[in-house]
């Protein structure tokens, strides 16, 4: 009987943390974000090529390549960040770092996984 309480207050410390993580990450990725670094993971290749991200209360993004634009939803699960593109499929990537001035992504593209690093503009 023990075991089976101690089990279930574990359980529930568990749940109610990830869910006070959700609930920061969701504050602190809230405004604009201009990426400082990204590269190729395995090999350290620099990727010279804009990413800058907005994010807004409503659950809004937006991406500025330089050339293109991308608008769509967002949402925060654990340690992953889900975008919806307006007319496309869901994509997401691993946050590996969210505070508030810096953000880390780990993205998949094309079978190479890439880290970005984002800074807050103030």
């Amino acid at each position: 009987m023990v075991q089976k309480t101690l089990l279930v207050l574990l359980l529930m410390v568990f749940v109610f943390s990830g869910c006070q993580d959700n609930k920061q990450a969701k504050t602190d990725i809230l405004g604009d974000w201009e990426s400082i670094d990204w590269y190729i993971k395995n090999t350290g290749e620099k990727v010279n090529q804009k990413m800058d991200f907005s994010f807004d209360d409503a659950s809004n993004y937006m991406v500025d390549y330089g050339s293109q634009k991308e608008e769509g939803s967002y949402y925060i699960s654990f340690d992953k960040l889900y975008t919806t593109e307006t007319g496309q499929k869901e994509k997401n990537v691993k946050i590996v770092r969210l505070d508030a001035d810096t953000m880390i992504f780990e993205m998949n593209r094309a079978g190479s996984l890439e880290l970005i690093v984002l800074s807050k503009r103030k």
